[in-house]
């Protein structure tokens, strides 16, 4: 799986009832694992954080497309709007297919509550998203406290991680607010300022 690791909720009881299972059948003692389960977010699901999705994204895909350049994200809360980083609990991670060339196609995957979907494609690329590598520089933690921070407080049912072939220079988390505004925040700069309404993603279909 490739550094993805599916988690389940076992309770301590349960890894010491299993370990004193096999210690009983094969003459030794077990060896327990620890396992380490997140805390979860109101989406209802492990909260991890933006940062470690997306590596986890790109390890996968490039398994399969090893030129694949992250190009766009887009986050949704799982129960109709998000106040926090942690609400966002469906995150989808667009790619262009190959970094040398801009008509190559689009990679995807979808990641719902910390786990993996499967990796689709499509010959087409994307309208409205520069062919350049989204930053690392500013997370959705990050940008969701500088919204924040800038006395934006209401809360949003969808952000859009991108950079438009027009407007600001910088790629920018754009924030669509429940009362229909849209908040922008600069990967680069931290800049936070309000903006007319943004082109909505594509709406991408797998090849058949």
């Amino acid at each position: 799986m490739h550094g993805f690791v599916r988690r389940s909720r076992v309770s301590p009881c349960g890894f010491a009832a299993a370990a004193m299972f096999v210690a009983a059948c094969s003459g030794g003692p077990a060896r327990v694992p620890l396992i380490v389960i997140p805390e979860t977010g109101t989406g209802g699901g492990a909260s991890i954080d933006s940062a470690t999705l997306r590596a986890q994204a790109e390890s996968i895909v490039r398994t399969r497309f090893n030129l694949a350049m992250l190009v766009e994200v887009i986050g949704t809360p799982g129960l109709g709007s998000a106040d926090t980083a942690a609400d966002v609990t469906r995150m989808e991670f667009r790619f262009a297919a190959d970094r040398t060339n801009p008509a190559g196609g689009t990679v995807w995957i979808d990641a719902t509550d910390g786990r993996f979907g499967i990796v689709q494609t499509t010959s087409r690329q994307l309208s409205d998203t520069t062919f350049a590598e989204l930053p690392t520089s500013l997370t959705l933690e990050r940008a969701v406290t500088l919204m924040r921070d800038a006395g934006f407080t209401g809360a949003f049912r969808r952000v859009i991680f991108r950079q438009l072939p027009s407007g600001a220079n910088e790629a920018t988390y754009a924030f669509q607010m429940t009362n229909n505004e849209t908040i922008l925040v600069g990967a680069s700069t931290g800049t936070v300022s309000p903006a007319a309404s943004q082109p909505e993603p594509d709406t991408l279909v797998p090849n058949t």
